[in-house]
């Protein structure tokens, strides 16, 4: 019974200190969110959907649907009720705090994986490139997603941010 009773205690907890589901921390810092946005949208904008290298990408950050399906699905605090997967990947990335939601998502699923570190260059490199954009070992990846990093430290981000 104790036991049971810790084990609720502690589910407890972790639903009441979450900001979404699965979601204990966010990795990304607030400084190193906005460099992100402003060099997907330049003035960190909700631009809608575009066409990006041969697919579609929306919002403030400029979101893929696979990095929506990566980053677990999170909808929108009006929901997603009636809409289809697609429907609400694009409402999701066109509203802001579920679109960083995404972000924090994807950068706790692929952060220390496949050569990226936890920090901001990382993670900026992670959002322009996918799981292997901050694959210093690959040229190909790294070398793909430089001239985003590039960007972002225009903006004032730091790897450290």
């Amino acid at each position: 019974m104790i036991k049971m009773l810790s084990f609720l205690i502690c589910c407890l907890y972790l639903v009441m200190n979450t900001g979404q589901a699965g979601v204990i921390d966010n990795p990304v810092s607030p400084m190193c969110l906005s460099c992100i946005c402003k060099v997907a949208t330049t003035a960190c904008v909700d631009v809608g959907c575009s066409v990006d290298r041969g697919g579609y990408a929306c919002g403030y950050y400029q979101i893929r649907y696979e990095y929506y399906i990566d980053c677990y699905k999170p909808e929108p605090d009006s929901g997603c009720q009636g809409l289809t997967e697609e429907q609400c990947w694009m409402k999701c990335s066109r509203d802001k705090n579920c679109a960083e939601r995404c972000i924090q998502a994807y950068m706790l699923r692929y952060r220390n994986k496949n050569g990226a570190g936890s920090d901001c260059e990382s993670y900026t490199r992670l959002h322009a490139g996918g799981p292997f954009g901050a694959a210093k070992w690959s040229t190909y990846w790294y070398n793909r997603t430089t001239s985003y990093w590039n960007r972002a430290r225009v903006y004032g981000c730091l790897s450290d941010s």
